[in-house]
């Protein structure tokens, strides 16, 4: 019995969370702050995770190296800000680098959606504006409750 509690313990708890939505593939504009044009911007290999655990709420993505990470983990705080009947609000920030906000929602016709705004910065090289659309699997509202 002492062996199994142990290995319970050893679970991190982002595999213990509950999924709250899945999106994918998200498309829009980007303005890179040493141009002067928005440019078309996607991130075709891109997955975000929303999870609510013991702890908070946590974003899970794919980058464009196919690695998985946890926004928690690599140091950013993810606060729920806002939640409607059909939308929740997240604020994913990391000091010094990266504030964006996450929304998913669903359209009148029960379609889920996830769109990022995000503002890259400080001491990130790559300093920019962008707004990002892409759908999402389902949103599980109930976790929330």
């Amino acid at each position: 019995m002492r062996f199994v509690i142990a290995l319970l313990l050893l679970i991190p708890t982002t595999a213990m969370a509950q999924e709250i939505a899945s999106c994918s593939s998200p498309e829009g504009k980007s303005f890179f702050h040493n141009g002067r044009d928005w440019i078309g911007d996607r991130l075709p290999a891109g997955v975000f995770t929303f999870k609510r655990g013991a702890a908070g709420y946590d974003l899970l993505y794919v980058d464009n190296r196919r690695r998985i990470t946890s926004s928690t983990d690599d140091g950013a705080q993810v606060l729920l800000v806002r939640r409607g009947p059909k939308d929740a609000t997240f604020l994913v920030a990391y000091p010094q680098n990266t504030i964006a906000l996450y929304t998913i929602w669903e359209d009148r016709d029960g379609t889920a959606w996830m769109d990022m705004l995000q503002s890259k910065g400080g001491f990130n090289p790559r300093h920019r504006s962008s707004l990002l659309v892409g759908p999402c699997k389902s949103i599980n509202w109930s976790v929330f409750e």
